[in-house]
């Protein structure tokens, strides 16, 4: 949900999740499915080509913003609780090179 908010003007393509988060096509599909059947996600025509659609979401899940990051930061920092701030930089540091993010 996290870069659909961040992309939501713009609209994201599947290919865009896939490359983000490097993951399959499949397991994409399967969590823009999810995210459709709870009502947070739904798909938008492309006005500049035709076989090409958005995945945007949805005004509840606008609605619904600050609530869904705030689980978001309590994942993260439950997950995160016993590293250094360090240990915590350099996490973030490998998950971005995994991901093929530059540092600048």
């Amino acid at each position: 949900m996290k870069y659909l908010y961040e992309e939501a003007e713009n609209g994201v393509r599947i290919v865009d999740l896939e490359k983000y988060y490097s993951m399959s096509h499949p397991t994409t599909i399967g969590i823009v499915q999810n995210l459709e059947k709870k009502g947070f996600a739904t798909y938008q025509d492309n006005p500049n080509h035709a076989r090409s659609r958005y995945i945007v979401p949805t005004n509840e899940a606008m609605q619904r913003k600050e609530e869904l990051e705030a689980v978001g930061g309590k994942l993260e920092e439950e997950l995160t609780k016993r590293l250094s701030v360090k240990e915590r930089q350099e996490l973030v540091r490998l998950l971005k090179k995994m991901m093929g993010i530059s540092e600048e």
